[in-house]
């Protein structure tokens, strides 16, 4: 699984209010970790929350990631491919 993100809410004080995530069927992590609420879990101590969203394909998972819809989403195969070429092709253009 690759893991890619950015951004997220702040405070006033500047520091951590929310970590958007997302869960998907082909990412046996990330399932567990909405399963067993685990990421929940562990932010809460530091007042922080973490929603989780449904990512229906690894095209979705970048469509949020895009979107600034969610910080960290998971991306398998051909979307992390596409993904890393179409940067490349952005960074050629530049």
């Amino acid at each position: 699984m690759l893991v890619a993100g950015c951004g997220s809410d702040e405070n006033a004080d500047g520091s951590l209010s929310e970590i958007r995530l997302d869960y998907a069927y082909y990412s046996p992590t990330s399932l567990v970790l909405k399963e067993f609420g685990w990421a929940e879990e562990e932010f809460a101590d530091e007042n922080i929350d973490a929603p989780l969203t449904l990512s229906r394909g690894s095209n979705k998972a970048l469509e949020f990631l895009n979107s600034d819809s969610v910080d960290f989403g998971s991306r398998a195969g051909a979307a992390a491919l596409a993904a890393y070429w179409l940067a490349n092709q952005e960074k050629d253009l530049k």
